[in-house]
């Protein structure tokens, strides 16, 4: 049965364990298997393809 944030936090702090660091840490988890991730950066990825990211096109650039 899934729980509620305050339950959630309720069970935390029973436990000892501080909410917000234990969110920041599920979250972490969490968000690369919703959201693809920028090959270059590991950071979530904010467009449909790589050809339209400003970070890919920067890599992409000839070194001169």
């Amino acid at each position: 049965m899934a729980k509620t944030t305050d339950e959630i936090r309720e069970l935390l702090i029973e436990a000892k364990l501080y909410f917000e660091s234990v969110k920041n840490k599920a979250l972490n988890e969490y968000l690369p298997k919703i959201f693809q991730s920028c090959p270059f950066t590991n950071e979530p990825c904010t467009t449909k393809q790589c050809y339209e990211c400003k970070t890919f096109k920067n890599h992409m650039e000839p070194k001169l």
